[in-house]
């Protein structure tokens, strides 16, 4: 049984990093392969115990660190496998613990709340995307200075993207330079947001490949019905937002906090939309209209977690399901 979770745990390792590494090559099929680069990480995890799962995360980042600059083995160790790592850990806590030996197997278990893994989530993200700001103003010199750390950047940049856009290619009044600043600000909050969905989205489905194996402990969460953020992310959300129009460093961390937020925020949203609409009699299509919705036009995000906040605010679903008992997710 050792040497069979080593070999798991390392070519879960192995493969992680190889998702990493490949989103070097830049193109869309490499983002979204590089998307996926937390799974392996959490299958072991998952379904070989936590210690699988670090092993994956130590052997990933050795792997890297053969064939690529440390640093980059750091950036997947810390910003990447470690984050993925440690949701994989909480979801496996319980109350009684899954080592307790004098627990039968089938004893009942309160298990970490699934509010508590987005809330944790964010806060990789969060994590992640103040790790791009440090590294962005460390690189080029500027202390703490952010602005000027983009201004150097954007510099930097302007004359590649002016000859790969061209000039028509950019709105009137638009500078290459401009333009640049404007894609090195938006950064560190896209990371925020896209890390902390990325990590969620990539524990659900190693949570559902674990549990076709028949080796996941954990009961199937209904998502839809247990996703209620604590009140502190309202602070989180509306603070983050104050702070943002601060400028400089604090305003970019303030933008970066409150993409965490929003992100989950978002998919409490979407926990709201599937409980209100689970007596609808065409459900299916219009969810999946939501969703196609979603991809095409992604202003809809901001709609759908105004629809998070006024479920945290009012209870939008606890009133739903004061009036009829929950029938699905």
């Amino acid at each position: 049984m050792f040497f069979q979770t080593l070999a798991i745990a390392c070519g879960a390792g192995l493969a992680s990093a190889l998702l990493f590494v490949v989103a070097a090559k830049g193109t869309m099929l490499a983002a979204l392969l590089a998307a996926f680069a937390p799974l392996p990480v959490m299958i072991a995890a998952l379904s070989w115990t936590h210690w699988a799962g670090l092993l994956a995360v130590a052997t990933g980042g050795f792997a890297i660190s053969l064939a690529l600059p440390a640093p980059l083995a750091l950036v997947f160790a810390v910003g990447l496998a470690g984050p993925a790592w440690a949701l994989a850990r909480l979801a496996l806590l319980a109350d009684p613990p899954l080592e307790a030996e004098d627990v039968p197997p089938d004893a009942p278990r309160l298990w970490y709340p699934v509010a508590r893994l987005a809330v944790w989530a964010a806060a990789a993200g969060i994590f992640v995307a103040t790790g791009w700001a440090a590294l962005l103003m460390w690189s080029t010199g500027s202390g703490l200075d952010f602005d000027a750390a983009v201004g150097v950047v954007a510099r930097r940049l302007a004359p590649g993207l002016e000859a790969l856009i061209g000039r028509g290619g950019l709105a009137q009044g638009v500078s290459a330079l401009t333009f640049a600043e404007a894609l090195l600000r938006a950064l560190p909050p896209a990371a925020a947001a896209s890390t902390t969905a990325m990590m969620l989205a990539n524990l659900w489905v190693a949570g559902r490949i674990v549990e076709l194996s028949g080796r996941m402990a954990r009961p199937r969460a209904a998502v839809a019905f247990e996703l209620t953020l604590p009140r502190a992310m309202l602070a989180a959300l509306a603070g983050g937002l104050v702070v943002a129009f601060l400028g400089g460093l604090p305003g970019t961390l303030g933008w970066i906090v409150a993409a965490a937020a929003g992100a989950v925020f978002v998919l409490q949203g979407l926990a709201t939309i599937h409980v209100l609409t689970r007596d609808w009699s065409q459900r299916r299509t219009a969810l999946l209209a939501l969703y196609l919705v979603v991809v095409f036009f992604a202003w809809s995000l901001a709609v759908i977690g105004l629809i998070g906040v006024a479920d945290s605010l009012f209870g939008l679903r606890a009133r739903s399901l004061s009036q009829s008992p929950p029938t699905g997710t």
